[in-house]
């Protein structure tokens, strides 16, 4: 996650970072998905887990090799994109801090008492301890609580996933709209405030 938090920032101009980072991070949730269905296909048509198994080692091994080919941490580096594309993104990213080929001293003081930092952490183990749950267990419950056929299993084991994935790209493509009306309302509290404050003196 940090990887790609990193990418969005240096591949996406900031006005266009609220749908691309989302669509992004709702690959997790269309995997989790995909990964649901097919796994319980596989299962049910083989008998088993070991054709699965060796199903997604074989799929992680070639998209493995898609980002060693296709992915770049900058646009100066890649040889695939045009200049003009290339002089576009740094041109919208130059208030970024990010310099290629420049080491920097990791501030480790800063970070350890950084508040914000821990509360991230937090979130993120919490966040990360559900989800993880959810991907390992909902199956095994569905399939020896709850009885479900495996063929099935993977389908319904599948539906909270698919209800993230569609409110992770809801929220990403309205973020834009909803940050703007929010400045707008906070810029309107304070003049509306200060009109209001001038008046009473």
């Amino acid at each position: 996650m940090p990887a790609l938090s990193s990418l969005v920032s240096t591949w996406f101009p900031p006005k266009e970072r609220p749908i691309w980072g989302g669509l992004a991070y709702a690959g997790t949730n269309l995997g989790t998905i995909m990964g649901n269905i097919i796994s319980g296909f596989l299962i049910h048509k083989f008998d088993g887990w070991p054709v699965a198994f060796y199903f997604w080692s074989a799929y992680s091994g070639l998209f493995f090799l898609l980002v060693l080919l296709l992915l770049f941490s900058f646009p100066d580096t890649h040889p695939y994109i045009s200049k003009a594309e290339a002089d576009y993104i740094r041109m919208e990213n130059s208030g970024n801090r990010t310099v290629v080929g420049r080491s920097f001293k990791t501030p480790w003081k800063a970070i350890l008492l950084n508040g914000p930092y821990w509360a991230n952490i937090a979130g993120q183990f919490g966040h990360n301890y559900i989800y993880l749950s959810l991907v390992t267990y909902l199956p095994t419950y569905m399939r020896e609580i709850l009885q479900f056929d495996v063929a099935n299993d993977g389908y319904f084991a599948a539906i909270p996933f698919v209800a993230l994935w569609i409110m992770s790209l809801i929220y990403s493509t309205t973020a834009p709209l909803i940050i703007k009306c929010t400045s707008e309302r906070a810029f309107n509290s304070v003049l509306g405030a200060g009109c209001k404050y001038s008046k009473a003196g």
